[in-house]
């Protein structure tokens, strides 16, 4: 819907992304430092242009260093996104969360 102009899906995924960069770097500030960004599930796993807008207005105050090429190029595996000279590494990791259902589900039956 972003991408045929509608005004109100787009809304929401600023309010998306705003909300997402307030809570990286709100952390940020809180531990002082960050070991790893990772983007996973529903948006985070495969929306490239997501966790681009997300990046880039966290990049330069975080001393990230981020390959958007192959951020756009990933689909459905893990990945590594950030460039060798990035003071955080940022991923994309896949979730598996009927698998982690099911698991729990046998776990608490006795299966």
């Amino acid at each position: 819907a972003v991408d045929e102009g509608n005004e109100r899906a787009k809304l929401t995924v600023d309010l998306y992304a705003n909300r997402a960069v307030n809570v990286i770097g709100g952390y940020y500030m809180q531990l002082g430092h960050t070991d790893a960004i990772v983007f996973t599930a529903g948006l985070g796993e495969n929306d490239a242009n997501t966790r681009e807008r997300i990046l880039k207005h966290i990049e330069e105050g975080m001393g990230l260093s981020i390959d958007y090429d192959l951020n756009q190029k990933i689909h459905g595996k893990e990945c590594l996104i950030s460039k060798p000279d990035s003071k955080i590494a940022v991923y994309v990791i896949p979730t598996n969360e009927e698998l982690v259902i099911a698991r729990d589900t046998c776990r608490l039956l006795g299966l």
